[in-house]
């Protein structure tokens, strides 16, 4: 999913509606910025969970200006 929407999907100029209405919800959400829970590793990995995200910041119009995929293991 994740490398469909980012090849196929035209994101930059997105507007937060259009975006909320294709992906649903956000997971985490501030005035500019708003992520995407993309998976999250087992519990019991030997070194931690893995989280990963799908972050996406804003302008101030509301139109998706930047996105950027980022992980961390917890």
């Amino acid at each position: 999913m994740f490398k469909d929407l980012t090849k196929n999907q035209k994101l930059i100029g997105l507007k937060y509606s259009e975006l909320v209405k294709l992906l649903d919800e956000p997971n985490l959400q501030s005035d500019y910025f708003l992520s995407y829970r993309l998976s999250v590793g087992h519990p019991f990995e030997f070194f931690g969970q893995t989280n990963k995200y799908l972050g996406f910041n804003f302008s101030k119009d509301s139109t998706i200006c930047q996105f950027q995929y980022y992980e961390f293991k917890s």
